[in-house]
């Protein structure tokens, strides 16, 4: 499926659009992340987009949000001017797409080759769904990771003309499961269950793994998998 390409209905602010290599943090509406950790995300990030339903969180967590993207159902925008007076408000009213997907196809126009969502998990279970499925929906555009305290999730996916190769930059004993959408062949090294050409199905046979040093090579052969790292320390996003 690939991302909608009409979502929003107003002019879209110029901040980042000649940057070369363009990180956006996203803060959506699901659990806060810790402060500390949303500070040190916001100091990468080129732009901070704030769903609506986050803006008052971004405000707790002592953020400064370029833009705040929504249809203003969750605070109205005059309080959102109050609360960040130099922010951008893009009114998306469309229904048929959540917030979330309004602030991806905000930050792809803007420029973004890589976005980091905090706020994506917790609250309702359809919610985070929903956003896992836009991951599957959203990574072919560009590096997408939902990150969770010290846990990161990616997408990939490739096939047997276009394979997909990723250096992850771990610490010793951090966490590295994969998980299968469909079946995919691939393989892992610097793990401490190396595997070459495993056809992996749907499930949880690849889940759990550690990496042994620095790095963690993986090749995806075909079919699409998550790829999710728990980190011994919170740290910022890496980049696979």
């Amino acid at each position: 499926m690939q991302p909608p390409t009409a979502i929003l209905e107003t002019h879209l602010l110029t901040i980042g659009s000649a940057i070369k290599n363009m990180h956006v943090l996203i803060l959506a509406n699901g659990s806060p992340p810790p402060r500390d950790l949303a500070q040190r995300v916001a100091a990468t990030a080129d732009l901070i987009i704030a769903t609506d339903g986050a803006a008052m969180k971004a405000y707790d967590l002592g953020l400064q949000p370029h833009l705040i993207c929504g249809d203003f159902d969750s605070i109205d925008k005059a309080h959102a001017s109050q609360l960040f007076p130099a922010a951008e408000i893009v009114v998306a009213p469309n229904q048929d797409y959540a917030d979330l997907e309004k602030s991806l196809q905000l930050a792809r126009d803007r420029g973004a080759t890589q976005v980091t969502v905090l706020g994506a998990t917790g609250g309702r279970l359809d919610h985070t769904l929903a956003n896992l499925a836009l991951l599957l929906s959203w990574h072919r555009t560009m590096t997408l990771c939902i990150q969770e305290a010290n846990t990161f999730l990616w997408c990939l996916s490739a096939n047997r003309n276009s394979p997909s190769k990723r250096i992850l930059p771990t610490q010793p004993d951090d966490i590295i499961s994969v998980i299968a959408i469909e079946p995919a062949i691939l393989s892992i090294h610097g793990v401490q269950w190396e595997a070459d050409h495993l056809l992996l199905q749907p499930g949880t046979r690849a889940v759990s793994n550690k990496a042994l040093g620095r790095n963690v090579e993986i090749e995806l052969v075909q079919g699409t998998v998550f790829l999710c790292l728990l980190s011994s320390s919170i740290r910022e996003t890496p980049a696979p």
